[in-house]
């Protein structure tokens, strides 16, 4: 943005991510990075003779084996799909890729909107022939690609989608990634006014459980239903304008006011000094 650069960011959403994982392609991966010998006997072992079947109303379907997938709720199931998706990011290496499990974000930046295009597809097809090669799915209906600048940048034609293979991703103004909302110029009030809503919700629960409740009970539920939300993220968010951050900061207030039955001169000694801070700390 300073340097009056468009970025664009490609947030690439998965077809049940974590139930196609192909196990002998998961378990070469698992050799690749050094896990052998009896270790990977023991992976081999875990992941293989699974079976499935279905019961509707007292009546079975026979058993299925399962050939794919991580089984989900176990410890093992998120680290090894991170395994296996880990070298996604070397598909492309004029691209930055930030993974977290099946959320993954693709960026790069240019000029103009011509060289954005093109890098767009460039991506798209580098990522498409990863995900084919490795059986995985690109659901193209909630993936979606953002284009970063600053407010002060005119349209330049941004192009409302592109197109690569007959697969076509649109062009969002504000998309939400990792439980953050982010807007095209940046500037958190989209992720803000998500926040105010959802803190909102709590004053008819305050309004209804504050009589039986003491100190203790409101410095617990501060912390775990209020300050909780309002921390996660603050040290991106907390860099929007002193007006947004205003606005987080008198509702917090309020909410207390409303579970201490009090003036706002009490709530010093239940709010963290500068717990909403402006400059990302």
């Amino acid at each position: 943005m300073d340097r009056k650069l468009l970025t664009c960011g490609i947030f690439i959403d998965l077809t049940k991510a974590f139930d196609t994982v192909n196990h002998r392609i998961l378990l070469d991966k698992l050799y690749h990075y050094g896990i052998r010998g009896n270790v990977h006997k023991l992976f081999t072992s875990y992941l293989s003779n699974r079976k499935q079947y279905v019961k509707i109303n007292n009546i079975s379907s026979n058993f299925s084996k399962i050939g794919c997938g991580v089984p989900q709720g176990s410890v093992l199931g998120p680290l090894l799909f991170l395994i296996y998706i880990n070298d996604l990011a070397r598909c492309d290496p004029q691209a930055m890729f930030r993974i977290f499990a099946d959320d993954t974000g693709i960026f790069f930046h240019c000029h103009d909107s011509t060289s954005l295009i093109e890098l767009a597809k460039r991506s798209l097809k580098h990522v498409t022939e990863w995900f084919s090669n490795n059986k995985l799915t690109l659901n193209a209906s909630k993936t979606s690609f953002i284009v970063f600048r600053s407010s002060r940048c005119r349209n330049r034609n941004l192009p409302d989608s592109v197109t690569y293979n007959n697969i076509t991703i649109s062009r969002e103004t504000q998309v939400k990634y990792l439980g953050l909302i982010l807007d095209e110029n940046l500037n958190w009030k989209a992720h803000i006014n998500d926040l105010c809503i959802k803190l909102k919700r709590f004053f008819p629960i305050f309004y209804n459980i504050r009589n039986y409740l003491n100190e203790d009970h409101v410095r617990t539920i501060y912390f775990t239903m209020l300050y909780s939300r309002i921390k996660y993220g603050s040290i991106t968010y907390g860099l929007s304008s002193n007006e947004n951050i205003g606005r987080l900061q008198t509702l917090q207030n309020k909410l207390l006011k409303v579970l201490l039955k009090k003036t706002i001169q009490v709530l010093n000694k239940f709010t963290p000094q500068r717990s909403i801070s402006t400059s990302g700390k």
